[in-house]
């Protein structure tokens, strides 16, 4: 059970139509499904669990604002797994573990809405973002850009949030896909994550190849390390990351100084994209592992 949710964070999406909002972001249209209701257009793991009469996701009111929000809650089934609160704005096939996303060609900054969030033991919940482009010549899903943040601490009363998106492409993507989830990887029973009001805000034009940092990245093509080098001066109570061509994160750093070398020996071959965030801003630039 634990395979399927982690790996359904993200899977596989196609959608190919124009689309420019979040469906359903104020969680006010809900349908009968059998013994649960879901909210419309957005999938959980309700359909896994209701022979259990167990629901992790559910119809929470009031919302904020409105009449209804998204009521994410883990939950024990039957003594043998915790179950997470699990959104998916789309469709899941959980057969062949097939996600698809919503129609979505804007190149927004950030996510933002609202929530109350809550654990018991130590697995945070999780938020996550990828926008992706069909890409005619390789016939692959491209990762356009994306997010996924872990919450900290804890939210009892509804809160604003927004949350930044890191773009790995100058292409605008065709199609969305957003997941939140009450607990991470280890879920403890009551962990909770409300939503309400989603939406995008800003807009990005492409790529910041390096006018906020005068970043380098040498050398590239890359081996074992990689040196990251900026000519400005930043806040050095910045990050590094290292993100793959399907938006996973897969090195990540607290940024120290302007000159910094990393070991990247664990890289599969391929290409990545390198961002430093500091108070100044954010920088992406790719590099190519090549043993």
């Amino acid at each position: 059970m634990k395979k399927i949710y982690l790996s359904l964070i993200f899977a596989i999406a196609c959608s190919f139509t124009v689309f420019s909002q979040i469906p359903n972001s104020g969680f006010e249209d809900w349908t009968t499904i059998g013994s649960y209701e879901e909210p419309v257009s957005w999938a959980s793991f309700n359909s896994m669990t209701a022979e259990y009469g167990v629901y992790t996701c559910e119809k929470g009111t009031p919302g904020s604002p409105g009449n209804y929000y998204l009521k994410l809650t883990s939950k024990d089934v039957m003594g043998l797994v915790v179950m997470p609160g699990y959104a998916f704005c789309g469709s899941l096939d959980f057969e062949n573990e097939i996600m698809t996303g919503f129609p979505f060609t804007g190149r927004p900054a950030n996510l933002t809405g609202k929530w109350q969030h809550m654990i018991y033991g130590s697995s945070q919940g999780v938020v996550a973002v990828q926008l992706t482009k069909w890409d005619e010549t390789t016939q692959t899903q491209v990762v356009i850009a994306s997010l996924e943040y872990t919450l900290t601490g804890m939210a009892m009363s509804w809160s604003n949030f927004s949350l930044p998106l890191t773009y790995l492409d100058s292409r605008t993507p065709d199609t969305c896909m957003i997941v939140f989830m009450s607990s991470g990887e280890e879920p403890t029973a009551n962990d909770y994550l409300y939503v309400d009001n989603l939406a995008f805000s800003g807009n990005v034009a492409g790529i910041n190849e390096s006018s906020v940092h005068n970043m380098q990245v040498y050398p590239n093509p890359a081996k074992n390390q990689i040196t990251i080098e900026c000519s400005d001066a930043i806040d050095q109570n910045g990050t590094i990351t290292i993100v793959n061509l399907i938006g996973q994160t897969v090195y990540s750093e607290p940024l120290v100084s302007n000159k910094q070398t990393l070991n990247i020996e664990q890289l599969d071959n391929g290409i990545y994209f390198v961002t430093i965030r500091s108070k100044e801003g954010t920088t992406t630039q790719k590099v190519v592992v090549n043993r």
